[in-house]
């Protein structure tokens, strides 16, 4: 039964990623454009929450996503520490969350996303809700998926910048990545 129900999901998923590609790929101004693009980047949210139930506790969303970048925020508000600032942990699942989204959607189910390490540093304490991009140019990707395929693993780094809501850097943060062929 279990197994049937892993084939469903990864089904549903497979589907979803195609559409949330086709729609960041066909961007356009227009209303229908925008509500398409809306409405993916909510679904692709409720996969994440259902993957990942702490990101959807702690307030983690994606606002923006194309084939290889990804921006996404985190609030303060569930994330505060004892001293009325975004608590550490909430900066360390801000940044590290979107590379495995952008592995998830831009490679195919043969391959997972492993993360080999994380540093942040801290800049300025954060006051508000934060957002951090990264992008891996389609080029990378695709040299990637080739590497993992022929040696079952490729390693890259995601360096980011963590943004209050006036745009000031409050940290940085650098991550060792791999993706690695799934064990069949």
């Amino acid at each position: 039964m279990q197994k049937y129900l892993h084939s469903i999901n990864d089904n549903v998923q497979a589907k979803l990623k195609n559409w949330i590609e086709h729609v960041s790929e066909q961007q356009d101004r227009s209303v229908t454009g925008k509500f398409n693009m809306s409405a993916a980047l909510r679904l692709l949210n409720i996969m994440v929450g259902r993957s990942i139930p702490f990101a959807s506790r702690n307030g983690f969303k994606v606002i923006d996503f194309r084939p290889g970048y990804i921006k996404a925020l985190i609030p303060l508000k569930p994330n505060r520490n004892h001293f009325n600032a975004m608590y550490a942990g909430a900066l360390f699942t801000v940044t590290e969350l979107p590379a495995g989204i952008i592995s998830s959607i831009c490679f195919d189910k043969r391959f997972i996303p492993i993360l080999k390490d994380l540093k942040i540093d801290f800049i300025h304490v954060a006051k508000s809700d934060v957002t951090v991009e990264f992008e891996i140019p389609p080029a990378q990707l695709k040299q990637l998926e080739s590497e993992a395929n022929e040696h079952g693993k490729s390693s890259f780094v995601l360096e980011g910048e963590i943004k209050d809501l006036d745009d000031v850097v409050v940290a940085t943060s650098y991550a060792n990545y791999q993706i690695r062929l799934r064990n069949s």
